[in-house]
């Protein structure tokens, strides 16, 4: 089953290193649930991609609510590779062969229970993507104890062989058939509080021996596609040296109407 991925992107991302310099990347975010009609899909995710424009291989995990995909609107784990940027190749979790599960309790397309409350409760979900040295296999693990979901074969992402060029982290909002972007993130726009916008924390890439690099404002950068739609905001309390945390996300709407 294709999925193309164009949609509304709020997103911090790296910006040195070079075409192969990552073996992967890791963070902690927020999870929430949202209400979206049938072909909303909204997700909060890291995301590892390489190659040429045109061919540029991308895997990604995090949470997601997908109505078209799960038949309801619950907060779900996903998984999602592609071998051209969406184009013509693209699959979530196990709707064709691509992402190899490891047999452990937790697999793509999981309940993901319970979830945060606007100002009220937070839960979080670890997200480790990375590549293995000895087989090159692209590895996912969720959660605190680093549980192995599965893995991306390196045939199904060539592009990624030698390394990751970028790696991001954020939201994706694909719009209904009406042209109304759904929810990302909380739903609400950030204001400094992180009981009421999702959150990034704990974010950083691998190097080739997965040692972690912690990120600057001057190796990242920021992307959001619609601000009237979504927003992203920074730390003010973090030192201008590290990237550490934002918050992201916004109510959706007729963006760029």
């Amino acid at each position: 089953m294709h999925v193309s991925i164009l949609c509304q992107k709020v997103e911090v991302g790296t910006t040195e290193g070079g075409a192969n310099a990552y073996r992967g990347g890791t963070g902690v975010v927020s999870v929430y649930g949202l209400r979206l009609t049938k072909h909303q899909i909204s997700s909060a995710n890291i995301l590892l991609t390489n190659g040429p424009p045109e061919q540029r291989n991308v895997i990604m995990a995090g949470w997601m609510v997908a109505p078209s995909i799960y038949g309801d609107s619950a907060t779900r784990l996903f998984t999602y590779w592609t071998q051209d940027t969406g184009r013509n190749t693209g699959c979530y979790n196990l709707l064709c062969q691509g992402f190899v599960i490891a047999g452990s309790e937790v697999a793509p397309g999981s309940l993901l229970s319970p979830v945060s409350t606007y100002n009220g409760t937070t839960y979080d979900l670890k997200i480790r993507i990375f590549q293995d040295p000895n087989s090159q296999n692209w590895v996912l693990t969720v959660f605190e104890d680093d549980i192995v979901v599965g893995y991306w074969p390196k045939e199904l992402v060539p592009h990624l062989l030698n390394g990751a060029g970028y790696v991001g982290w954020g939201g994706l909002a694909k719009e209904g058939k009406d042209g109304t972007s759904p929810p990302m993130g909380s739903g609400h726009k950030p204001d400094g509080n992180f009981n009421i916008a999702t959150y990034f924390k704990h974010i950083r890439c691998y190097t080739v021996d997965l040692s972690e690099i912690q990120l600057s404002y001057g190796s990242s950068k920021e992307i959001v596609d619609d601000t009237g739609c979504y927003g992203l905001q920074n730390d003010s309390r973090q030192s201008p040296d590290v990237r550490d945390h934002f918050l992201f996300g916004g109510p959706g709407g007729k963006c760029g109407a």
